[in-house]
């Protein structure tokens, strides 16, 4: 999945615009190569991520392990549905793979996110997932 979504994720990241003062917020990160690449490319003040999946943020948790010491990155896990942050919090939001697993995608209220952008990645091969 890590080097499937690292091509995608540079391209969202180029595509949001993402500004020095943008607070960034990722649903579903996976293994945590998105978050990486915007920490270590010093993009966002601040970066936070959810994901409904504990290994992954064991995983994504250990790949950035710098940046969250440092505060400039915040790994949760969380639904889509619920996320765990204040209303208006977000400048730039994206997801990478994983809307088409969200139970309604359609009837999500990102409240969180400001009068920004959002931003949806697919790679080819993405398939929808089936209950």
């Amino acid at each position: 999945m890590a080097r499937m979504n690292r091509n995608i994720a540079v391209w969202l990241i180029n595509l949001l615009d993402i500004k020095l003062n943008d607070t960034v917020l990722e649903i579903g990160f996976g293994p945590g190569i998105a978050i990486g690449q915007m920490a270590d490319l010093g993009l966002g003040r601040q970066i936070c991520g959810i994901d409904y999946s504990p290994e992954m943020l064991q995983q994504a948790t250990a790949r950035n392990m710098e940046a969250i010491k440092s505060g400039r990155v915040d790994l949760r896990f969380g639904s889509v549905e619920h996320l765990p942050f204040r209303d208006n919090t977000f400048d730039k939001v994206f997801a990478i793979n994983s809307m088409q697993v969200w139970p309604d995608a359609r009837g999500v209220a990102c409240h969180e996110i400001r009068p920004g952008r959002i931003a949806l990645g697919f790679t080819p091969k993405t398939r929808k997932a089936t209950a």
